[in-house]
């Protein structure tokens, strides 16, 4: 199996903080930071932040929508 680097994210965490200083390549071929822009897998979305907070809001967020649309939708 070969790894594409254009299409993998690196998230570097020491010592329990996210590490942005330090970069991962393939073949020379950088790796880029997930802290750069998030990537979506799956219907689910990854970000750089860590906090509980910020990842318990986007719950929120996305169950508040996902049932405004139920209630939308003439069932």
């Amino acid at each position: 199996m070969k790894i594409k680097p254009a299409k993998s994210w690196s998230l570097s965490i020491r010592k329990g903080a996210r590490s942005d200083n330090i970069s991962f390549s393939i073949n020379g071929e950088k790796i880029p930071l997930l802290a750069e822009q998030s990537v979506r897998s799956l219907g689910r979305l990854y970000t750089a932040d860590l906090s509980v907070k910020h990842t318990a809001s986007s719950v929120m967020t996305q169950l508040s929508e996902g049932l405004g649309k139920i209630d939308r939708s003439h069932l």
